[in-house]
């Protein structure tokens, strides 16, 4: 079950209220605490409905469908689009990069790297509605030219499963309980040399070498992540491989 912590509730407060969405870190508790993840999915997502009705532009981009589904650990908010190129600068996208984006919602980081030069983007998410909009874009982007026919790709895939030992890096912004079931594979993929950048929330245990505050707000909030950021497992268990994220889903966890 999704459980935030009060740390982690306060940062949704804020991505919310960004987005014009009035809800208090006071109502995300007590949500949380009468009915679990499914209530507070639902408290955010209506809140996000009732912000979108009051502003006319995007409001179909943003539309967020968790609260029937409830299948994602994503976060329930999407990355603001003046945030967009903060968020390609801090990844430091090159022409050789290929680039992940893990639980990508519409694809719109994807999208941005693709159209600031980097070779391939892949972006990797559970939602139909999202991935239909995404797809929709790229099409779109090869249309007008934008974009080269197979440099952006979305996938429906659960993220415990998905094989990116490709990318060059990786960009995430998931909550602490989906961080958690993947970080095996993203301990792999850091291990290799690929940059992982966070938003919001990082790998447990995990030291940033650098951490960037890149709104006024201080809503947007990126973690940067290399080899040496990885502590040592002190159990001694090999967990490069994954096998903490087979074990989860033969556990029957909700999909990623």
């Amino acid at each position: 079950a999704m459980e935030l912590s009060p740390e982690a509730l306060q940062a949704l407060e804020g991505h919310l209220q960004a987005q014009g969405a009035g809800v208090s870190v006071n109502e995300l508790q007590d949500a949380q605490r009468s009915g679990g993840g499914r209530a507070l999915r639902q408290l955010v997502a209506e809140t996000t409905q009732e912000a979108e009705e009051e502003s006319d532009e995007d409001a179909e981009e943003m539309r967020i469908p968790w609260a029937e589904g409830g299948r994602s650990l994503a976060p329930p908010c999407g990355t603001d689009k003046e945030d967009l190129s903060r968020i390609v600068e801090a990844l430091r996208i090159g022409a050789s990069d290929v680039m992940y984006d893990l639980g990508c919602g519409d694809g719109r980081v994807c999208l941005a790297c693709a159209k600031a030069g980097a070779k391939r983007c892949i972006g990797i998410e559970i939602e139909e509605v999202l991935l239909d909009r995404f797809r929709q874009a790229i099409a779109r982007g090869q249309k007008a030219g934008e974009l080269q026919h197979g440099q952006v790709l979305a996938k429906s895939e659960d993220l415990r499963l998905c094989d990116f030992s490709d990318a060059t890096v990786i960009y995430v912004f998931l909550l602490p309980a989906a961080l958690e079931v993947i970080e095996p594979q993203l301990r792999a993929a850091v291990a290799q040399g690929t940059r992982l950048v966070c938003n919001t929330w990082g790998p447990r245990d995990w030291r940033p070498v650098e951490t960037l505050q890149l709104n006024e707000l201080g809503t947007l909030t990126l973690l940067l992540y290399s080899q040496s950021s990885i502590k040592p497992d002190s159990t001694g268990e090999d967990r490069t491989q994954g096998s903490g994220a087979r074990a989860a889903i033969e556990d029957g966890e909700s999909s990623l």
